[in-house]
């Protein structure tokens, strides 16, 4: 009988104790990356120019214009950095109007120089492409004053997330 009572005292402290248990939290984190990314290759190419008549490249398209394709996953602005006031072949100085446009879903910006421009892209879905347009001009009076010679110039493309 006492090992009757013993077992039943054993089994109601085993069932009447209680459990013990441990927790912990687990934080799950993420991060989104602004992403934009530029591709394309080709110059702006204003050729052999004219001294009779001023050099216009139409920055939305036409024979020596040059684009770059712009992919964004937020609201972005571009701008142009050291863009500038002349191509210099050496020490030799041409002056040059280089003008930036952007198109999205067909339609293009107009143009503006791009030294003060601006081109402020909204994303329109997850991933959002749009097209960059350079060209410029360079006036008849400056060509019939310039040395004979190959001139240059580049600026950079900065893409910030607003």
């Amino acid at each position: 009988m006492k090992s009757k009572l013993l077992l039943m005292v054993v089994l109601t402290t085993l069932v009447a104790a209680p459990e013990l248990a441990s927790a912990q939290s687990v934080t799950a984190t993420a991060t989104v990356a602004e992403y934009a990314l530029i591709s394309g290759t080709g110059d702006l190419a204003f050729g052999t120019l004219s001294r009779a008549t001023d050099n216009v490249i139409d920055a939305a398209g036409g024979a020596g214009h040059a684009t770059r394709t712009v992919d964004f996953n937020h609201d972005v602005s571009i701008t142009f950095n050291n863009v500038p006031a002349n191509l210099t072949s050496g020490t030799l100085m041409l002056p040059v109007l280089l003008t930036c446009a952007s198109q999205m879903a067909g339609v293009w910006s107009a143009a503006a120089p791009c030294a003060t421009a601006q081109l402020d892209l909204d994303v329109g879905a997850a991933l959002t492409t749009a097209t960059l347009g350079f060209g410029g001009t360079i006036a008849a009076a400056d060509v019939a004053t310039a040395v004979a010679g190959n001139y240059t110039g580049t600026f950079d493309i900065v893409v910030t997330a607003r």
